[in-house]
């Protein structure tokens, strides 16, 4: 259950920062709305393992574990 809450705060978080930058992203370059989105997108992956991990759904060995195998 809470790996669905964890993607819905990392959603939400997309949306809403989405929302807050769409006027700079409409008006900026490539280049930084390339950087503008990858930061938005690395943000809500933080925050999405952040809240994996604090919830105890993931240890962070087994996160480490994970993502060596991939």
């Amino acid at each position: 259950m809470m790996i669905v809450v964890s993607s819905a705060i990392m959603g939400a978080l997309l949306w809403f920062g989405h929302e807050a930058l769409a006027d700079q992203l409409s008006t900026a370059g490539f280049l930084s709305r390339m950087v503008f989105v990858l930061g938005l997108i690395a943000a809500s992956v933080i925050i999405y393992f952040a809240i994996i991990i604090l919830t105890g759904v993931v240890s962070k060995a087994e996160l480490k574990t994970m993502l060596k195998r991939g």
